[in-house]
């Protein structure tokens, strides 16, 4: 949670959302090599907010998501981070059925499962504050560009064949990912309609790997 009075939000705020999700993906990597050889696996960011990991059949399952928005109370205008994290897979599957599905940090069978007591996770919470809490402050002078190298390595979607919806539309096109743009608008290769292929941003909308 970050208040702030008077001043303007910096310009990019839209951005920060992957900003978060790497500064995230940085810190569950280190927790979990910390308890288990057997997590030390890539966290990767699935534009626009989610941390994924690969799966053997070269799909993606979801291991937190990151909510970001801005809020009026008492005069001040807030900006409210939220972050959702499996440390163990949920008991019941989502019931979206175009959900990614779940993974988490550990598993039931882990011998550090039972390690995860209250106190671990009020370290880990205390952790990941602090590091968002830096993010904003290297966000709020550098922008974006303080993280893209960080992004770049972890961009799930760059070079993939991608199946793209637009915020508010009901069809999906093709595209082939090209990256994050300096806004966090993510960048494609696609050829709608016929049209020759040409690059594109997108603001908002979804984006899931094209299984073939």
């Amino acid at each position: 949670l970050i208040d702030r009075s008077k001043a303007a939000w910096p310009e990019g705020l839209a951005g920060f959302s992957l900003a978060c999700a790497a500064t995230v993906a940085q810190r569950l990597e280190i927790q979990a090599c910390l308890l288990s050889a057997k997590a030390n696996s890539k966290f990767w960011l699935k534009w626009p907010n989610d941390l994924v990991r690969l799966t053997q059949e070269k799909g993606l399952s979801k291991l937190a998501g990151i909510l970001i928005e801005t809020r009026q109370h008492a005069g001040q205008s807030r900006l409210v981070i939220g972050l959702g994290v499996n440390l163990l897979l949920p008991q019941m599957p989502s019931a979206d059925p175009q959900a990614l599905p779940a993974d988490a940090l550990f598993s039931v069978g882990d011998s550090v499962a039972h390690l995860l007591d209250r106190d671990w996770r009020m370290a880990l919470a205390k952790y990941v504050s602090q590091d968002l809490l830096q993010c904003w402050i290297d966000f709020e002078r550098h922008g974006l560009a303080a993280f893209t190298s960080l992004i770049e390595t972890r961009d799930v979607l760059r070079d993939r064949r991608l199946l793209v919806q637009d915020e508010g539309q009901e069809d999906w096109f093709e595209a082939l990912g090209q990256g994050i743009d300096d806004r966090g608008y993510l960048r494609i290769l696609s050829q709608r309609s016929g049209r020759l292929p040409s690059l594109e941003t997108i603001h908002q909308g979804s984006v899931r790997l094209l299984s073939r």
